[in-house]
């Protein structure tokens, strides 16, 4: 069994989601009040499921942490 010791998740969000907000960072979507937020709050939902999935399946078999990645 293939064993993961150290799960990464996204480190700052919000910085990510810019591009969201008509900003020069990727993808460069024009949505103004609505698009960072829609951005951002996926990334920290996704964020959640990884580590509510490892925590509950497979922390106590592998021993393994989760960090944000920098």
């Amino acid at each position: 069994m293939l064993q993961v010791k150290w799960w990464t998740t996204i480190n700052e969000p919000w910085t990510h989601a810019l591009g969201y907000e008509g900003s020069s960072f990727a993808p460069g979507v024009n949505s103004p009040g609505f698009g960072l937020y829609q951005a951002a709050h996926n990334m920290i939902k996704a964020h959640a499921r990884v580590y509510h999935l490892y925590d509950d399946q497979y922390r106590a078999k592998q021993q393994g942490e989760v960090h944000e990645l920098a």
